[in-house]
């Protein structure tokens, strides 16, 4: 961008030096017609004529000239907000980064305080060593030279106090140690943790595919067709769908019925059966039963319908 300033020429000035050009040629002309002797009011109207035609190319590279600072300071807008963005993204990213840092230098100081007290540990538990060590050969000089018992059971006693001091040292040594060890693996399980709630996400959702799943085969499964029909005592058998219904009896005060259904070349009676109870019944080549009821009866009728599971 900053070289296509530095190379951009002003077109005004360059359309100046063109009208001071032409304005040379122009006296010369008029010199030279001034010599042939040709009329006044022709040179200037000559003259006007060259005027406007400067004029109007000045005009011209003027808006050209316009025009192409416009497009400028509108690439300038542009890239100076691109810049803004890059420079919020670096900010951002240096935020992120000192985070990171601070979080690695505060384990770093852990690591290292752990580090120096396993080492104040250790040199506990060498000085302790060379003390029991010390003990034990002065044990052995006064067994040598028989030293009195009372000594040497002092000296026994100072032993033993050592030896608990060392188990005491070599525990917290091995606390020091297992510390450090969780804090070394503390990465790791946040990492496997991470892998695990992915698991069990893509567990969830796969639970939850396999529900939408059975809850669709269930609403399939509850999906029937239904069929009306209204039969008349001793009107004969009636066919409805794939089955025939006959009223043979009414019973209005007691609002109950005779019903024979025809299915499968088999008779099913139904007598003194009452208004709104299922008639339940099996037809052959279907997994679920056919129902047949009978909501409404008057004197020698009756009004209900036929629900048949969908194939």
């Amino acid at each position: 961008m900053n070289s296509d300033l530095k190379d951009f020429k002003d077109p005004l000035l360059a359309e100046l030096d063109d009208f001071r050009s032409g304005r040379e040629r122009a006296r010369r002309r008029e010199t030279t017609v001034s010599s042939a002797r040709v009329r006044p009011s022709t040179a200037a109207f000559l003259l006007g004529i060259l005027i406007l035609a400067a004029a109007a190319g000045l005009g011209y590279h003027l808006y050209q000239t316009q025009t192409s600072i416009q497009s400028l300071t509108s690439e300038l807008s542009s890239s100076q907000g691109r810049l803004n963005e890059v420079a919020a993204e670096l900010r951002e990213s240096h935020t992120r980064i000192e985070e990171l840092n601070e979080g690695l230098d505060g384990s770093r100081d852990q690591l290292a305080s752990q580090g120096s007290e396993l080492n104040r540990y250790r040199n506990m538990y060498q000085g302790l060593r060379s003390e029991q060590d010390q003990q034990t050969r002065e044990i052995h000089a006064l067994n040598v030279r028989k030293a009195d018992q009372s000594e040497v059971v002092a000296v026994k006693q100072e032993t033993g106090a050592l030896r608990s001091q060392i188990g005491e040292t070599e525990a917290r040594v091995e606390a020091a140690r297992t510390s450090i060890a969780r804090l070394e693996t503390r990465a790791d399980e946040h990492q496997g943790e991470l892998a695990r709630n992915r698991s069990e996400i893509a567990v969830v959702r796969a639970a939850a595919d396999g529900n939408t799943a059975e809850i669709d085969d269930v609403k399939r499964s509850l999906e029937r067709e239904y069929y009306n029909f209204e039969l008349q005592e001793g009107g004969g058998y009636m066919k409805v769908f794939e089955v025939a219904l006959a009223l043979r009896g009414t019973d209005a005060a007691r609002r109950q019925f005779d019903l024979y259904i025809l299915a499968d070349g088999k008779v099913i009676r139904k007598r003194n059966h009452s208004v709104n109870e299922p008639i339940l019944f099996y037809v052959e080549g279907r997994e679920k039963p056919f129902e047949v009821v009978v909501t409404r009866i008057d004197r020698k009728l009756v009004v209900g319908y036929l629900s048949v599971p969908k194939a």
